[in-house]
């Protein structure tokens, strides 16, 4: 179960880094072209847009699913241990639930909708429920590790 997690957590992190590479070259090739050439090309824009859109949403999906979000720990912290589990707990279901509803439901819903706008949103708006399902696996990943500290 872990290993699916370091397996997950690589290919984010490698997949990632090649759409950040990505988005360099297609920046460079968008402002040689608009300065240099004189000619402004829509594609290009649209690329670098939509990598930028699955860079953040991926990179929130390997936020959330390994707990590298903001937190307030200070009265965390004050809370007796298996409080501080039941919380977590409570957390992980939250997250869980809106990945499942909004990004994934949603997202399913909203994809054919945009099948007459073009083709590029349509593979920018695939990521909404692709990360849904990232997220759901991070948390169901890591409700079990609540419940092997709890039971």
């Amino acid at each position: 179960m872990w290993k699916l997690k370091e397996y997950l957590n690589r290919f984010l992190l490698n997949f990632c880094g090649f759409l950040f590479f990505f988005i360099t070259i297609l920046g460079t090739c968008q402002v040689i072209s608009d300065h240099i050439f004189d000619y402004s090309n829509t594609i290009l824009d649209e690329l670098i847009i939509g990598s930028f859109i699955w860079i953040s949403m991926l990179v929130t999906s390997y936020g959330l699913g390994n707990k590298k979000g903001i937190k307030i720990h200070i009265f965390l912290k004050k809370l007796p241990r298996k409080l501080q589990d039941l919380l977590s707990l409570f957390e992980e279901i939250i997250i869980l639930s809106f990945s499942a509803e909004v990004l994934i439901l949603d997202g399913i819903l909203i994809i054919p909708q945009l099948f007459s706008i073009g083709v590029l949103t349509r593979y920018i708006s695939f990521i909404m429920p692709l990360s849904g399902v990232i997220i759901s696996i991070y948390s169901i990943l890591n409700i079990g590790k609540i419940f092997e500290k709890i039971f």
